[in-house]
């Protein structure tokens, strides 16, 4: 979840969500005036909620947001930012792949894979980033174009669990979405 207050991000928990409100679990200083205007993202495995609305008031440790629209977007909607220099390892069985990482999102990444990989097959999958490795599974989604006669593109859902690696895994998103 990311809470957008002029040009500044933050990053923090949903604690409480209804049509007109939403309470996020983050202390800011200073405590924004009510009335700002944020933007906010709720990141989940299949799809994201963008939230507009504006500052409420706050409490001890929390921001309470008024909602003015909220929507739902599918995963597969969400921004792709290109990395260079990110490579991964793949489990499949007994064997261990080794590749680029072309592009990445909140809860996908696409791969230049040199092996075939099945469609809606999952594979554990750990990637070096610049913050550190990140281990998740990669659910592939979408089987593309060949970069060459023995590389492909493959994009899928990434999915991480542990919330360390969730916590490094966003604040890289919202770095190359910064830059």
């Amino acid at each position: 979840m990311t809470v957008v207050e002029t040009l500044v991000n933050y990053t923090g928990w949903v604690t409480d969500l209804t049509s007109a409100n939403i309470l996020l679990a983050l202390d800011i200083l200073p405590e924004p005036p009510v009335g700002t205007k944020v933007l906010i993202e709720i990141a989940a495995s299949g799809s994201h909620l963008l939230i507009q609305g504006s500052v409420a008031g706050t409490l001890p440790g929390a921001l309470v947001c008024d909602v003015v629209t909220l929507r739902s977007m599918d995963s597969d909607e969400a921004p792709r930012l290109k990395v260079d220099h990110m490579t991964y390892e793949l489990v499949d069985g007994d064997t261990i792949l080794h590749g680029m990482v072309n592009d990445i999102s909140e809860s996908g990444l696409g791969i230049i894979a040199s092996s075939k990989l099945e469609r809606d097959k999952s594979y554990e999958i750990r990637v070096a980033t610049p913050l550190g490795e990140t281990v998740g599974q990669f659910t592939v989604r979408h089987l593309g174009s060949s970069v060459s006669h023995y590389e492909s593109r493959i994009g899928g859902r990434f999915v991480v669990e542990d919330r360390v690696d969730q916590a490094r895994w966003r604040t890289l998103i919202q770095q190359k979405l910064a830059a």
